[in-house]
């Protein structure tokens, strides 16, 4: 009698274990594929939901001595339409420049290009005060590149190309951040209009030709291990700086070093 039970209780044991198995074995299945069909409808390029910018707040509250001008910023304008309520070299570039490159994501336009305009006018009037405040300026332009917004993008990237091309030995301390601030180039770097050899008038308003002037900006002022960086965060990136590969290298010239007089 006791024989004949166990062997019946560890018979429904088994069953029981069996069936649990096989349904948790189907219920992660099913949630893999759920987890599996959710990370196909993900949009890349959508736009993100953009929080407040410090740079309204202050502006609201008077602490920022700028205002629009009203004019219209000329294509290779030096004055940028602003009216400074005060000298922008003496102000503390390390307390209002981030405050300006934080106004670049906002998403009232007006605003955005005020915040543009003004960042762009201090880093001309004053470039030697970029590189000690360049940390600071890391992460409200990477938190405008990650918005998805071509135009507020657009905005970034030029405020970039000036620091970089105006700004003594910014191209060569912005090295360490390419891994912040160069994912975004990656997705919209191929984005353009393919004109041959036309000319295209809005080149400096389309998201892919302001990335790839940026990228240039950079391999130029970055030094000589700049580009092996950008190649890294940009695969597609090829260098504008000819020739590269064949400089130190005699047998790329057709011949050994010896060979050729002196």
């Amino acid at each position: 009698m006791h024989g004949k039970s166990f062997d019946y209780t560890s018979k429904s044991m088994k069953e029981t274990t069996t069936g649990s198995t096989s349904g948790s074995i189907e219920g992660q299945t099913k949630a893999r594929n759920d987890r599996c069909m959710m990370v196909r409808g993900i949009d890349i390029f959508k736009k993100r939901v953009i929080a407040e910018t410090f740079f309204k707040i202050f502006l609201r509250r008077g602490d920022i001595p700028v205002a629009s001008s009203g004019k219209v910023l000329r294509k290779n304008s030096k004055e940028y339409p602003v009216k400074w309520y005060c000298t922008p070299q003496d102000l503390d570039y390390c307390y209002y420049l981030p405050i300006f490159v934080d106004g670049l994501s906002d998403n009232d336009v007006e605003i955005r290009k005020l915040a543009q305009y003004g960042a762009m006018d201090l880093i001309r009037r004053a470039p030697h005060k970029i590189l000690p405040v360049l940390p600071k300026l890391v992460l409200p332009l990477k938190r405008a590149l990650n918005t998805r917004n071509k135009k507020i993008m657009i905005a970034a990237l030029k405020v970039l190309q000036l620091m970089v091309l105006i700004g003594p030995c910014v191209g060569q301390a912005l090295i360490p951040y390419y891994r912040q601030l160069l994912s975004p180039c990656n997705l919209y770097k191929n984005i353009n209009v393919n004109l041959g050899h036309g000319i295209d008038p809005d080149r400096d308003r389309r998201i892919g030709d302001v990335i790839e002037d940026t990228l240039n900006s950079l391999e130029h002022c970055g030094g000589p291990n700049a580009f092996i960086n950008i190649k890294y965060m940009v695969p597609t990136y090829e260098s504008s700086i000819y020739p590269r590969c064949e400089m130190g290298n005699p047998k790329a010239t057709g011949g050994d070093a010896a060979s050729h007089p002196r």
